[in-house]
This record gives C-alpha cells, structure tokens and sequence, in this order.
C-alpha cells in the first residue's frame, strides 16, 4: 500500500485529505507541522509528500527544498498546495512536481496522488 504523508497547519483540511486519501487506499501519516514530519520521512520516505505552502514556522516552500537537498528525500514526488495560485510558480521552482490550489477538490487530488504514485520520476 503506498503511503503518503500528508503536512497542513490546517486541522480540517488535514483530516479531510486524510479520510479522503485512505478511503482510496493510501497509508496516511498526517502531521500539523512539517518539522515534526521531516525526520520521520527519513527514517520511512513515503511514496508521496503533499504539503501546504503556508504554515508557520516552517514553511513548506522550505520542506520542499529541504527534501530536494536530502540524499534520502530528494526524488519524493511532492504534490504542493496553497490558497495563492501564484504560490505555484515558486513551488515548481523550489522542486513540487505538481501544486493544487485551495480550496481543495478531492477528485484532483487523488488523480494527482495516484499519478505521483504511478510515475515518480
């Protein structure tokens, strides 16, 4: 079963990709806080990362180019996500392969998931 670790400061919108995300299969590891998600993506790297751009303290723009640093992490595929279209531009450059505008339809997202799943390089 892929797993896919999903990060979001948002607890709704968390639970809601969560539910959604193991209704269709997925191992869900869901975390409020990208620092606390990173060293267990280390030891563990999921099949997929989705991640919130805007959360505080750590960013996801910074998560992303944290992983892309790793030797560990560096080819996740990273599905990035945020209210600001404009976000999607700097997501891309910083390493997402693919970004989802907020708020969230379920139908794109699993078709974006199951794709990154399906092709991870």
């Amino acid at each position: 079963m892929p797993r896919v670790f999903v990060i979001d400061d948002d607890a709704d919108v968390l639970t809601c990709i969560t539910h959604a995300l193991r209704r269709a299969g997925y191992d869900v590891v869901a975390h409020g806080r990208a620092v606390d998600a990173l060293p267990l993506m280390r030891e563990n790297p999921p099949n997929v990362l989705i991640t919130d751009l805007v959360m505080p303290e750590y960013d996801g723009m910074t998560l992303i180019q944290t992983c892309r640093a790793d030797p560990v992490l560096a080819g996740l595929p990273i599905l990035a996500m945020s209210s600001s279209r404009l976000l999607a531009i700097y997501a891309r450059a910083a390493g997402a392969n693919d970004f989802l505008q907020k708020p969230l339809e379920l139908g794109p997202l699993l078709e974006a998931v199951t794709y990154l799943v399906e092709n991870p390089d």
